[in-house]
């Protein structure tokens, strides 16, 4: 199952002038298996690349998942820092953050309009380890996304 996001880009102009432009995603769930993230800028249909539709692609990353909990009951659930002082590495299940340099994409998708739609299309590849595990409707988490230029 897809995940989109709409995003006023009015004030990238065509005036505005950037060498780079970063797609970031905050928040990826990486708990249950692998799985690959497809990133399309304003996609052409509802088809999606499971059909050839590769309209609008920007780009992929990949999240290395942990497969899954086998420890005790809250093992799993990412904790805190007790003080502003803890010192211990952060939980290993903290939501992960990636990045796309999607930067001849957004100019594109500028020069169409003030609105972008963003859509994240998860794949997860079966394989004998990970039969048990969730299907792409359900492995895709993402809090939020961000555009960032750099002049």
């Amino acid at each position: 199952m897809s995940v989109e996001f709409q995003l006023d880009i009015s004030e990238l102009g065509p005036d505005s002038t950037f060498v780079r432009a970063d797609l970031t995603l905050y928040g990826l769930d990486h708990s249950g298996p692998s799985y690959q993230v497809l990133v399309y800028f304003n996609p052409g249909g509802e088809k999606g690349p499971e059909a050839g539709d590769l309209t609008g692609y920007v780009g992929s990353v990949s999240v290395f998942g942990h497969g899954g909990c086998a420890g005790e009951e809250g093992h799993c659930h990412p904790t805190e820092p007790v003080s502003p002082f803890d010192r211990r590495p952060a939980h290993q299940l903290v939501p992960a953050t990636k990045n796309i340099i999607c930067t001849a994409a957004l100019q594109e998708a500028r020069a169409a309009g003030n609105q972008l739609r963003v859509r994240l299309v998860p794949v997860v590849r079966s394989s004998l380890l990970s039969a048990g595990d969730l299907g792409s409707d359900d492995v895709l988490t993402v809090s939020e996304i961000a555009l960032h230029t750099y002049q």
